[in-house]
Formats: structure tokens, sequence, C-alpha cells
């Protein structure tokens, strides 16, 4: 192995990295390698890439061409039956092993599996090869067919579904047919992804009712037994979705194939190859109904598996050279993405417990920034503050929200040019907010990073007057929150504990408002002789910046008795603070005797 520094321009770098991978370089074996790209600026920028200078020995005997319409594939009855011993070996031991379904031994119900079945090749071995090792489960597997009528070859649909009601019969095996709805049907943007969502949600529905069914209603206690959704994902759509990944981009720690169980999903077959389940049907006389748009390079991941696919394994050195080179690149992508999860979960419980306690209780917030003068953040890695980026965003949103890469490039370049940057030798004023979806804002208050729906962040928008008689007031108060207002008897001595904000002086008829601070905002302390900005007062109240957002100022707007023309010339004044509990001094010639205002507010919902 060798340092080699390679000198390529622009239009090279992605031939090069493609040979790079094909011929194994991601590997625990490799030196670095600094590819030098030149700009249009004229200054260049480097990067790095793995290369691999070991000899791979390609494979003197291929196996026939999976991709090769013509190839053919001659078993005899002998050879056959032994293979499909071994093969029904290999079903039960990933069932029982990667796909996580132990055999009870008699002190469980049985385990419930949906099986997907279109009637090709793949499912039909699937089905058959269940079917076959379903007692060798004490109670044995309960297997149930769900076969989906997409009705977009109504012909082909009809014969398909009466071909694998047959086989399902023949099997013993109940059969669930769901037919798409015309509307979804009618629809022609993303129909392949629409589809695939259709079938995954009828799944799951399937496999609930039929838990249910085992269980004796919905009511009844959940038992160790399982349902799953089994699908004829095999060792060649596990390289399809690894090329696929590296086309489309995705993280280091995912750039690996499928994985043989993904929450209810269990892919018995997935170290499986095509051709071997081919020949099992062969050699069992079984049959199996193509589906013709398989062969159709209409969709892209058919492109991958048609024209894609073989060029790399021809350039790989075969078949077997590529599945190899997938298989490497898949074991080190879970070594880095079991390493991230560890040291992620490590940097969490930290922060946790060092992080401002007010932080770590509001569950959508980041610590960033010093704590006791060390920073939790700085000194981590750049793949490692992105994982976390990852996780916060995808814990705060509970999985609606899933940043991609290039969401996690650009806080991160955001977060660089933060340190970076200053303004008059002091640090620039640190926030901005990233649309990241679906109405939800990655944003930085200070030291915090905060995650949080769009409408949560102000109080701007839709308001509406509340007219409260018994106060003498009006109060206008934004869409989301409710105000209770009282007036106090000052012989009770009120505890301030009972009232978010206790005002007084506030006369009968004005006219209060709820908002989040505004530019020129002043505050008069009681302390004070007179009135100063409301951010130096926060500033000098310790109040953090990610929290003076938060606060919600009692604005009177108006008091009773003023003339039109001097009630428009008024400014707007602040009363008080919620939550600090701050409440402005009394103006001069306020009515001492007026009784004082009772305020509490909530969120609506709360």
């Amino acid at each position: 192995m060798s340092w080699r520094r390679l000198w390529r321009p622009r239009s090279q770098i992605i031939p090069v990295i493609a040979m790079l991978l094909l011929r194994g370089s991601f590997t625990t074996h490799v030196r670095a390698a600094t590819v030098v790209v030149p700009s249009t600026s004229g200054r260049t920028a480097a990067f790095i890439l793995p290369i691999n200078t070991r000899t791979r020995a390609h494979p003197l005997h291929r196996t026939p061409s999976i991709y090769s319409s013509s190839a053919t594939v001659t078993t005899t009855p002998s050879q056959g039956h032994d293979d499909a011993a071994r093969l029904l070996d290999e079903i039960e031991a990933s069932l029982k092993g990667p796909c996580g379904l132990p055999n009870g031994q008699g002190t469980m119900p049985f385990h419930t599996i949906v099986v997907a079945v279109s009637g090709g090749a793949d499912s039909m071995a699937l089905l058959h090869l269940l079917a076959r090792v379903r007692a060798r489960w004490d109670p044995p597997l309960s297997l149930t067919v769900a076969h989906f009528n997409h009705g977009l070859r109504p012909e082909a649909a009809q014969e398909e579904e009466v071909f694998v009601r047959n086989a399902a019969a023949t099997l013993q095996v109940p059969m669930h047919v769901v037919v798409w709805g015309e509307v979804e049907r009618a629809q022609t943007t993303a129909i392949q992804e629409r589809a695939r969502g259709w079938r995954r949600a009828e799944c799951e529905r399937l496999v609930r009712e039929l838990q249910q069914q085992q269980r004796g209603g919905a009511a009844a206690k959940p038992t160790a037994a399982q349902g799953v959704i089994a699908t004829a994902h095999h060792a060649d759509d596990s390289l399809e979705t690894w090329a696929m990944k590296l086309l489309r981009g995705t993280h280091l720690s995912h750039t690996k194939g499928m994985a043989p169980r993904a929450g209810i999903y269990v892919k018995p077959l997935l170290n499986v190859r095509k051709e071997r389940l081919v020949r099992f049907l062969e050699s069992q006389g079984l049959e199996w109904k193509e589906d013709e748009s398989n062969q159709i390079d209409k969709y892209k991941r058919n492109k991958v598996r048609l024209k894609l696919l073989p060029l790399m394994a021809e350039v790989a050195g075969g078949e077997a050279a590529l599945m190899a080179r997938m298989e490497e690149m898949t074991c080190q992508s879970k070594g880095l993405e079991e390493w991230l999860a560890h040291e992620a979960s490590a940097w969490e419980g930290r922060h946790s417990a060092e992080a401002p306690l007010d932080i770590v209780q509001s569950g959508n917030e980041l610590c960033i920034g010093m704590r006791n003068a060390i920073s939790l953040w700085a000194p981590l890695s750049r793949l490692l503050k992105e994982e976390l980026l990852h996780r916060f965003v995808a814990r705060v949103t509970k999985g609606a929200i899933s940043l991609t890469y290039g969401q996690v490039r650009r806080t991160m370049e955001q977060l660089e040019r933060d340190e970076n940057e200053t303004e008059g030798g002091r640090k620039k004023k640190l926030e901005w907010r990233l649309d990241v979806g679906d109405g939800w804002v990655l944003g930085r208050q200070g030291d915090v990073l905060r995650v949080i729906k769009d409408e949560e962040i102000g109080l701007e928008g839709a308001s509406r007057m509340i007219s409260m008689h018994e106060t003498g007031l009006t109060f206008s108060v934004p869409t989301g929150w409710e105000v209770e207002a009282k007036r106090i008897e000052i012989s009770l001595s009120p505890s301030s504990e009972e009232w978010d904000l206790i005002l007084p002086h506030v006369p009968t008829g004005a006219r209060l408002l709820l908002r989040h601070r505004q530019d020129g905002d002043r505050f008069h302390p009681s302390w004070r002789s007179g009135s100063i900005k409301l951010k130096d007062f926060l500033r000098g109240q310790n109040v953090p910046l990610h929290r003076r957002d938060e606060i919600l100022l009692v604005v009177l707007l108006s008091a009773s008795g003023k003339e039109e023309e001097e009630e428009a010339e008024e400014e707007e004044r602040v009363l008080g603070l919620y939550p600090t509990g701050h409440v402005a001094a009394a103006p001069a010639g306020a009515n001492v005797n007026v009784q004082p205002l009772g305020l509490r507010f909530k969120r609506e919902g709360s």
C-alpha cells in the first residue's frame, strides 16, 4: 500500500471515484489519497479519497449472469433436491437468527407472518419455502398471503390473482386481496412510491388485525409471539439498493444494502441470490408469473437493475466481485453507524447532566455554547456533530423530519460562520432560522439550537379581542392562548403564586395586548427613575438570549377617558413580563385606589 497524489481535471473526478468504488477502496486496509479539484476562481480544493493498492483476485469461474436474458441454468434432479434442502435450512436459520423469530418450544403462541406475494419468482419461492419450514416451529408459524391488485394491468392482474390464490389454497395458506383505489391509481406522479406506501400500510393493517384475532380482541394483552411482514427481497435486491443509495446520495453510515429486519418487516431471503431461487422453483416443478413491467427501463430502479449493475459487474470483475464489494462497504458502514450511535448517546448523556436545566427540560433545545467555562460542543469532530444534529431533529419531531445531508451540511456551515465572523471586534448576534420542512424550523438563539413548529415561534398573526366585563377591560389575545383576569381585593393580600402576574394601577376601561417583544420596546422597572430598553433590561436580569423571545409582554394600548387624537399619539406601555414576573413602575398620576389585576396565561390544549 502507498500514498498517491492524484491530479485530475474536474471532468475526471467522477470516473476516478467510480473506479475506486468498484475495485474495493473503502476497506479497513486502505490508505487515503488526495484529489485536488481546480475551481473556477483559480484556487484549488483538496479532498481525501481512500484508495486500495491491494491486488484483488478475480473469480476464475463465474456464475451465469442474472442480468442477461440469454442466461440458462441446467440443474439435475439430485442437485436440485440437495440445494432445496440446504435452502430450507438457511431460511430457517435466517428467520430464527437475523429476522428475530425464535422457536418458542411450545411456551408461546404462534408467530404471525403476512407474506407479500405478487406471483413472481421471488415471492413464489418465498411462499413455498415458508410453507415448508413453518412446521419447524412449535407451535407452527401462522402464514397469511397478502396479494395486491394495482389495477394498472387489469387482465394480467386478474390472471395473477387467480394464480396466487390457487397456489395459496394448495399450500393451505389463507389469502387477502387488496385493490388499489381508483383515485390513487389515477394520479400519475410518483406512482411507484405511492404504490409502495399503500402496500406497506395495508400489510401493517392486516398484521394488526390478525394479531388482535389471535389475542381475542384489541383489548387483550400482548404476548411474546410476533406479527411480521415477510418480503421476498434477496441478495440482488440488496445490491440494487446499495447502488441506488450511491446514486442519490446518503450518509457513509448508511452506505449499505438492506437489513434482514426493519421494524416488523423481515427479509429471510436476503443472503440468497435470485438465480438460486429460480433454480429452486425449477427443480421442484413450481410455476411463477413474471411481471413484464420489471423489464421496462422507465423506472429508475429498473434502469439500475437492467443497465447499471451489469456494467458495474463487468468492470468490477464479475457479479461475485461486485457483491463482495457491497458486503465490504456494508460491514464498514455498520461499524461507522455503531460508533456514531455510541458516541452520540454518550454525548447526549453529558449534555443532560451538564447543560442548563431549563434547556434539558425543554425537550427541544440543544446547548452548543460554554458551560462552566467548558464548551460541550466545540471539541467534537464534525462527523459527530452532524450525527447529533440529525438525531436531535428526529427526536424532537418524533421522526417526522429526517434531515437530508444537504440540510445538515448547511447547518454546520452556518455554525462555523457563527464562530468565525465578527463585527467590530464583538461576536455578531447569533440568531438564524432554517426551514427543515413540514412546518418545522431549526434555529439558533445565542448558545442554543432549537427545533420548533413554525407557528409556535411567535405570536404574530391572528388574534381575538376579549371583553372582560367583570374587570372592565378588553384584551387582545393571540390565537392559541387563553387569558384569565380578575380584580383582586387589596385587603386580601393575594399571594403572587396564585397568579402569573399581578398588575397594579390598570385603569377600568383599559385596552390590553398580549405579544412578544419588538424592536424599540422599553420597560420601566420599579427601582429606576425612568424607562430603559427592554433588551438591556433583560440582559441585566441575566435572561438568556434564547429565552428572551419567549417572554410575553402585557402592553397597555389605551386607558379610559382618552380622546381619539390623544390616544393615537400615545405610545404603547409595557406593564408586565411573563413568565419572569417583572411589573413596571406606576406611571405618574396613576389611580392608586384601583384594584390590582390578577392575570393567568395558558396555551390552548396544554
